[in-house]
């Protein structure tokens, strides 16, 4: 079997990227409460890798599209609790943006500014706010480390004889090209 290249799987994860950008946006337009609407969209993320790369398709909506199924390194489909530990160990370099951009405080702050987006003053009055301020710095740190740990990651899979990256190689998974 042939192993799925880097940008192949840049590709798929983009659509599924822009899938559940709208999922979110539609549930914050359902829910209209940024605290449940980001747990959900959690819970959502997680059923959906890890449900269909254990599911007899092997692979996400984007790695269908582009030819790629997710097995273990002996070519076997994986089970629940493999899948699993290949998303967890996959989205490893943001789990601190996914866990700081899921705290409470930070949630009334985004429901605060959705609340005031009509008034000028009000909005300007929680942007400038030292909490805000601080919040945002945090938040960009930990955008800038989960960025280097999707650097990391890419050049795993693109130096790798077998394009895998780090996460497949831990997992003993690899993304293989369907012909």
């Amino acid at each position: 079997m042939e192993y799925a290249g880097l940008w192949r799987r840049v590709i798929a994860i983009l659509v599924d990227s822009i899938l559940f950008l709208g999922l979110y946006f539609l549930l914050e337009y359902l829910v209209k409460n940024s605290f449940y609407t980001y747990w959900i969209y959690q819970t959502l993320c997680v059923s959906y890798y890890v449900g269909l790369t254990a599911s007899p398709y092997q692979a996400t909506i984007g790695q269908l599209l582009f030819k790629i199924k997710i097995r273990n390194a002996d070519g076997d489909q994986l089970t629940l609790s493999q899948a699993f530990l290949r998303f967890v160990l996959w989205i490893s370099p943001s789990w601190p943006i996914v866990i700081y951009a899921g705290l409470p405080h930070v949630l009334e702050m985004t429901d605060a500014l959705n609340e005031v987006q009509g008034n000028e003053i009000a909005q300007n009055k929680i942007v400038t706010s030292p909490e805000f301020a601080a919040h945002l710095r945090y938040y960009l740190i930990l955008v800038g480390l989960g960025l280097s740990g999707g650097i990391v990651w890419m050049m795993s899979i693109a130096l790798s004889k077998e394009k895998a990256g780090i996460h497949d190689k831990i997992c003993g998974q690899r993304a293989f090209k369907v012909t």
